[in-house]
């Protein structure tokens, strides 16, 4: 199941999306993900298919901003970054989140598409 980052992100502490956090999480542990609050995006389709591990198999991909150009049957445009560029020509400004401190991991679309692969 592919889910997103932004399961990662507590609204409740935090107004600013982006901002740094000092939980780092691990794949090899699990309750890392599974305790993460409902209330956070995507929890709630990413804990049904928790729920039916016991099932099936699964896994939970949460793939930060994709990039590159896509060679499938879909969408081959990365729909992120052009924005963020188009955003930054258009007003001639280069926007910062928060502090500034912030980290935005990317992944080229090829490399994904290997992880799938293997998985």
């Amino acid at each position: 199941h592919t889910s997103g980052t932004g399961a990662l992100v507590d609204p409740s502490k935090s107004n600013h999306p982006g901002e740094t956090f000092e939980k780092v999480y691990r794949d090899e542990i699990t309750e890392d993900f599974t305790t993460i609050p409902l209330h956070h995006a995507h929890r709630d389709v990413d804990s049904l298919i928790e729920a039916s591990s016991d099932d099936i198999d699964n896994i939970i991909v949460l793939p930060p901003t994709i990039w590159g150009k896509g060679t499938g049957l879909g969408n081959r445009e990365s729909i992120q970054i052009p924005g963020i560029v188009k955003s930054a020509v258009e007003t001639k400004e280069i926007y910062r989140i928060g502090n500034g401190l912030n980290r935005w991991h990317q992944i080229h679309v090829e490399d994904l598409a290997e992880l799938y692969l293997i998985l």
